[in-house]
């Protein structure tokens, strides 16, 4: 186990392993509704992830439009690869 000095107290404590993937999904959207707002995309897309694994966070979220597409972007943190490997199970 790999240990971390405090230098302000001088006790260690055990490092935590952080994985983290980065993801870009693309779908398709209906021209007529191509100028929806991020926000509501956004919360489109997360609505459908189901299921998400315990252990597993999502940050950094954006949303790019194109005239007939949308791309999601997002990075994937857990403290076991296991848990990334379950999520992107989920996914797939």
């Amino acid at each position: 186990m790999l240990l971390h000095q405090n230098k302000k107290t001088g006790t260690e404590t055990p490092q935590v392993e952080v994985w983290a993937y980065k993801y870009a999904i693309q779908f398709s959207i209906l021209p007529e509704i191509t100028y929806l707002d991020d926000q509501h995309l956004t919360a489109y897309f997360l609505d459908q992830l189901q299921g998400i694994p315990s252990g597993v966070w999502l940050s950094n979220q954006t949303c790019e439009e194109g005239i007939d597409f949308c791309t999601f972007n997002f990075w994937v943190f857990a403290t076991h690869s296991d848990r990334i490997k379950e999520f992107h199970w989920l996914i797939s």
